[in-house]
């Protein structure tokens, strides 16, 4: 019978399953395991390559946690000063990070997201091949079956979409995971550099260095640190909007992913590492979103970008023709992080 990662692309790969190998240009091979890759002279596939897996025709069934639309966490306009908003951030910075939840809140777009964070902390490098760690509860258990088709077919959806092929990977199966998954994708790299879903970097500052956000300020908090324990989808994805603000990436040349936390607790983590401070003025555009948006949001398909303040006019320039929004926010420099109006943090006390 057909294996429920069949319909996993593969497409150019010398071979596929447990262990993959993609041809390089130099005529050597890139050797792809789960989470890792090497270059090597030659290849043969191992023995027993396949990777177990279930059928494909397990009957499923939406959990019932999903049954009714979770509500979409949208922020509303607050009174709180500088002082709640320092607070809000103490609260949250200890868990930056904490593994988001949203394989579990929705399989299908979780995968679609798990696919593109590998694909934004591999950015400006461009990757030949993905990877994955797959661990989910048991299959014979129709709710755990839907979870693990979905997160299948997103991450089949995303791969086709980036016309990358998924070459290794590894499928665990656990009764006590239960209806909480994990799914963990790697991108590899021609030099065979690899880049997992789940890392967060630093990014390299220099005091005077402008930040630009690259891509578009919502106001949403789904799946949020912000949003705490509350039941929410995770946040949408588009991949179409995603894959041109990877282009924007691949022209500055170095990039840090929004993570956990939003635009707020990823420039925090950057600074914190440069030993640098930020001064951050909101855009005009975004005055009529609610701070804990602008702050703590967690929307897909974004950047912080450090630059010389006369690079951001070509940043812009190449930008504005993908409809990438890029709007500047600050500059680097002195010990402390302020946005102004709303929030100023010592370094020091971010540990």
């Amino acid at each position: 019978m057909a294996s429920i990662l069949d319909s996993l692309p593969h497409e150019g790969a010398v071979f596929a399953g447990r262990t993959g190998a993609i041809p390089l240009p130099d005529g050597r091979f890139l050797l792809v395991e789960p989470g890792s890759a090497r270059i090597v002279s030659s290849v043969s596939e191992p023995p027993d390559n396949r990777v177990p897996a279930p059928d494909g025709d397990l009957p499923v069934r939406r959990p019932s946690y999903m049954a009714d639309p979770f509500p979409s966490p949208v922020a509303t306009e607050e009174s709180e000063g500088e002082g709640s908003w320092r607070k809000r951030l103490d609260q949250i910075w200890p868990r930056r990070n904490d593994p988001d939840d949203y394989v579990r809140q929705d399989p299908y777009t979780g995968a679609l997201i798990r696919v593109a964070q590998a694909l934004r902390n591999a950015a400006p490098k461009t990757p030949v091949a993905l990877s994955y760690r797959l661990t989910f509860g048991d299959p014979n258990v129709p709710e755990v079956a839907y979870q693990l088709k979905k997160a299948i077919q997103g991450i089949a959806d995303a791969t086709q979409m980036f016309q990358l092929p998924v070459v290794a990977g590894d499928l665990t199966t656990r009764a006590d995971k239960d209806l909480h998954p994990q799914v963990e994708m790697s991108a590899h790299t021609a030099n065979a550099a690899t880049f997992s879903s789940s890392q967060a970097g630093c990014q390299t500052l220099k005091e005077g260095e402008v930040i630009a956000l690259v891509g578009r300020m919502t106001n949403d908090l789904s799946g949020s640190l912000y949003a705490g324990t509350s039941a929410t989808f995770p946040p949408p994805i588009d991949l179409i909007a995603e894959g041109r603000v990877l282009e924007v990436v691949q022209q500055i040349g170095q990039a840090a992913p929004l993570g956990r936390g939003g635009l707020l607790v990823t420039l925090a983590r950057c600074c914190a590492c440069a030993r640098l401070g930020a001064r951050v003025t909101l855009p005009a555009a975004w005055h009529s979103l609610p701070p804990a948006a602008i702050l703590f949001g967690e929307a897909q398909s974004r950047f912080l970008a450090f630059l010389p303040d006369d690079q951001v006019p070509e940043l812009q320039q190449f930008a504005e023709p993908l409809q990438v929004p890029v709007e500047t926010l600050g500059t680097i420099g002195g010990r402390e992080l302020t946005v102004e109006g709303l929030i100023t943090a010592n370094l020091e006390e971010l540990h």
